[in-house]
């Protein structure tokens, strides 16, 4: 079927379907010899698409302390390499990029909103961001009143070496930090034990004993 005033060498439209085969028909001035038909080009139509995304969190709160919660994103439309930023009170989280985010609870806050923005890499996507639904924090406080009447973590702020003293044996210290990634542990048999925290950075960690115990902790 000829298209309607599509009478030059090139063709440009926005008008095809899914399925469509376009070809070429070309005619010599005089009308002979008889016109000439090029190959046929399929055309492969993908449909205009909006992506959305959802998240959800493997421990629902209220959370009490010593929890490393992970938050997981589901997408739809999100094509074969989506991308993503998770956001906290809808600021960026400093190298929270992928399909899933940890953390240590009590580097959050009560009642902070965690979400996700989705980036689609869909060629059709319209629009080709997403926002998530929102995961509100909260906490029992139960954990953090009982623990703190048997540990004692000093100094804090700290420089190089932390203490941790206690009332019963401590067997394992390990230190996160505020994306819930662990960078150090250390393992003791007595109810007092030193960390080397020289070689971290300045900034807030969390410091987890015996995997009960949960306290931040500054890094000078």
């Amino acid at each position: 079927m000829d298209i309607t005033g599509a009478t030059n060498s090139t063709l440009k439209t926005s008008n095809l379907n899914n399925g469509d085969a376009i070809a070429a028909k070309v005619m010599a001035a005089t009308g002979c010899p008889e016109p000439v038909i090029s190959n046929s080009i399929t055309m492969t139509v993908q449909p205009i698409l909006s992506p959305t995304v959802t998240i959800n969190a493997d421990n629902i709160p209220p959370w009490n302390g010593g929890l490393t919660v992970t938050f997981t994103a589901t997408p739809t439309h999100g094509g074969t390499a989506p991308e993503y930023q998770w956001k906290r009170n809808g600021q960026d989280i400093t190298g929270a990029t992928g399909a899933t985010w940890g953390v240590v609870v009590n580097a959050l806050n009560d009642n902070e909103d965690i979400c996700v923005v989705l980036k689609s890499s869909y060629e059709c996507a319209v629009p080709d961001t997403a926002m998530s639904n929102c995961i509100t924090t909260a906490f029992t406080g139960v954990v953090d009143v009982v623990n703190n009447k048997n540990f004692k973590i000093y100094p804090n702020p700290v420089k190089d070496n932390v203490t941790i003293t206690s009332t019963e044996r401590i067997e394992k210290v390990e230190i996160f930090n505020l994306l819930g990634q662990k960078l150090l542990t250390g393992y003791s048999d007595s109810v007092s034990v030193q960390i080397d925290m020289s070689g971290l950075v300045s900034g807030v960690y969390i410091i987890k004993v015996n995997d009960s115990y949960i306290s931040r902790l500054v890094k000078e």
